[in-house]
């Protein structure tokens, strides 16, 4: 049986890439091959807590847990919008819309809350990128061994 981290993931990604008109289809699950064609979403899973005061039940033991989620959203493209910037927080946008009205992602979770946003421009590099990077909290329970 896939692990629910995997199976949150994607989830992920299949909203994204039918949400997320503006990258075309080009949304990624844990990619680490470089993406030549932007825009584009990468969806990574960096950290996965178990809530250890927080379990329900005591035959069958259902842990409460929280994922951390990285959405990327990455322009390098001429922008449309006028900067490179705004190319990317409408990116973002998107994806902040796609994923507000799946806030259970499916009844996989809990809850899929935006926790933080950071923004970084890359000018070393040749067309210049910008990322824009989306901190998604997923709570969801996970009864072990069932």
């Amino acid at each position: 049986m896939a692990h629910p981290r995997k199976t949150i993931r994607e989830k992920i990604v299949t909203l994204l890439t039918t949400g997320v008109t503006l990258a075309s289809g080009r949304v990624y699950d844990s990619r680490t091959q470089p993406v030549l064609t932007a825009p584009f979403v990468i969806v990574r899973t960096i950290l996965d807590e178990p809530q250890a005061d927080e379990f329900i039940g005591l035959s069958i033991p259902d842990y409460m847990r929280l994922l951390t989620v990285q959405v990327e959203c990455v322009e390098t493209e001429r922008p449309s919008s006028g900067t490179l910037a705004g190319d990317a927080d409408d990116l973002a946008r998107q994806v902040e819309e796609t994923l507000a009205d799946e806030i259970t992602l499916g009844g996989l979770a809990l809850s899929c809350l935006l926790a933080g946003t950071t923004l970084e421009e890359s000018t070393e590099v040749d067309p210049p990128a910008y990322l824009v990077s989306l901190t998604y909290l997923v709570q969801y329970s996970d009864t072990l061994g069932l």
